[in-house]
């Protein structure tokens, strides 16, 4: 469990999306489960990082005969490599289109919140999503409008990439050349500025990160937004 712990932490640091862990010997159901990739239009993700771990000959053989990607090896590192030398060979040699912007909601909390003109620290509760650093994010209700990018995250005191459900985070938001100069109050709600061109750079680039609720938070935005 250790081992396994430290390879998790490991890729969540190196932004390797993980569905599914476990311990002991690599079997053919665990091939299986990694073939489904390659269904749902992301072969690059069918495969199994195998940490310190033998792989039985029934998953060689189911691996074989799927196209499953299988690389084992007892140092972290190693398997790193050959992860982004995988991803490097099978990526689309095309940039996306548009930006990429995670769907997230989320409600200002706390009546502490900081502002001069270059920017906007306040906490805020995640209410579903995923916030993001770098998320351009607009308000809800009546007096809707774009209020910058996150810069920074904070939870628990220390900086984080990304927070989820249920995370009250401190946030920074500056603003850009389209923003508007607005006061955050406690109850205002935030979200995501999506847009028709960057879900499809979702879609097509980043489901491996999407999780299940954050489709179901895309869903939502698109309809009050009123996005196609």
């Amino acid at each position: 469990m250790g081992s396994l712990e430290a390879l998790l932490s490991f890729l969540r640091d190196m932004k390797v999306p993980v569905s599914e862990a476990g311990t002991g010997e690599v079997h053919k159901k665990d091939v299986k489960q990694a073939a489904i990739m390659k269904e749902k239009k992301f072969p690059e993700y069918a495969l199994i990082l195998a940490f310190d771990v033998k792989v039985n000959a029934e998953a060689k053989k189911e691996a074989k005969h799927t196209g499953v990607q299988v690389f084992s090896s007892d140092i972290i590192y190693t398997l790193f490599d050959q992860f982004k030398l995988h991803m490097e060979s099978t990526s689309k040699t095309e940039k996306p289109k548009h930006e990429a912007v995670f769907p997230v909601w989320a409600t200002v909390r706390r009546g502490i919140t900081i502002s001069n003109q270059e920017k906007t620290s306040v906490w805020c509760d995640i209410e579903g999503g995923q916030l993001r650093v770098g998320s351009p994010m607009r308000t809800l209700g009546e007096d809707t409008c774009d209020v910058g990018r996150v810069t920074e995250i904070q939870k628990d005191k220390a900086p984080i990439d990304i927070g989820y459900i249920g995370d009250r985070v401190w946030i920074t938001v500056e603003p850009s050349t389209l923003s508007v100069a607005r006061e955050l109050k406690v109850g205002d709600q935030l979200c995501s500025a999506i847009s028709a061109g960057s879900i499809e750079t979702l879609k097509e680039s980043c489901r491996g990160e999407m999780r299940h609720d954050d489709w179901a938070v895309l869903d939502r935005l698109k309809k009050i937004l009123k996005i196609e």
